[in-house]
């Protein structure tokens, strides 16, 4: 129950100085700006009705399936149902959400025929690449059913703040670094002494960091040696995975180099 890909993973080469330097201001601007920033109070969300339109409830929302390949994307009020047999996609209307304990359902029509898709929360790695997803995925039209995967990669590493718990298997000893990953293509944290910023590349492939910028604070020798074991590891990943436990594994290959585990929930 896994999703095709249309990227090809690639490792990012060290980025040029300029880049260096756009990284460096913008992590100095990120951490002035974390420094003024003021608690407020998140407004209440909306109750869901039990069937509400696509648009509110899950816009953008993508799903992919392989053997056969299908994809669907849910666009304002109707779900885009496309195969390599039908490139142009089948529009299906109508949609309509309906929340689960363990997902939700979409649904939809179509001269006279029902569509409906059930999204589980529960990973789903992608059967060609292993690229992990937030649900697992069955649409059914008709009678026929459909599996796959849907959402986005990015909403998995995302959804928290990372703190490393091993590094090519050795158990972090003192100041643990962090790692929390934005929608924008970039990646921060500590590294035990300093902060870093870096951008990241996720493709349908794999998952890479480009050399990262830092502050230049020094910090005791144990530190320092956590801090440059961390950002060599990162340097070395090429793709992410997450065990039964729910821990983020950063990969090199078949090499597991980053274990981290879930702190706070990440901030929206």
């Amino acid at each position: 129950m896994r999703v095709p890909t249309c990227c090809t993973a690639s490792r990012s080469s060290a980025m040029a100085p300029a880049h260096q330097r756009s990284l460096a201001l913008a992590l100095i601007a990120a951490l002035a700006t974390t420094a003024c920033e003021r608690d407020t109070d998140a407004e209440p969300a909306n109750a869901s009705p039990d069937a509400a339109p696509v648009e509110a409830a899950v816009p953008g929302y993508r799903a992919r399936g392989n053997e056969p390949f299908w994809s669907i994307e849910a666009h304002a009020d109707e779900l885009r149902w496309t195969t390599p047999d039908a490139p142009d996609p089948l529009r299906w209307s109508a949609a309509t959400r309906a929340d689960r304990a363990d997902g939700f359902d979409l649904g939809a029509t179509r001269e006279g025929s029902a569509l409906t898709l059930s999204a589980s929360a529960t990973i789903c790695r992608d059967s060609m690449t292993g690229m992990p997803h937030p649900h697992t995925v069955v649409v059914t039209i008709d009678e026929r059913e459909f599996t796959g995967c849907g959402g986005e990669p990015i909403d998995l590493l995302a959804a928290n703040a990372w703190i490393v718990a091993s590094i090519d298997g050795a158990a972090i000893v003192g100041e643990a670094p962090t790692i929390g990953f934005d929608r924008t293509g970039r990646a921060s944290g500590s590294g035990a002494c300093n902060r870093w910023m870096s951008e990241i590349h996720l493709t349908g492939e794999g998952l890479g960091f480009a050399r990262a910028a830092s502050t230049m604070m020094a910090c005791p020798e144990a530190a320092m040696r956590t801090e440059r074991h961390f950002l060599d590891a990162l340097a070395r990943v090429t793709r992410h995975d997450f065990d039964a436990s729910g821990n983020l594994l950063l990969k090199a290959g078949d090499d597991t180099v980053i274990v981290a585990t879930a702190g706070s929930a990440a901030p929206d």
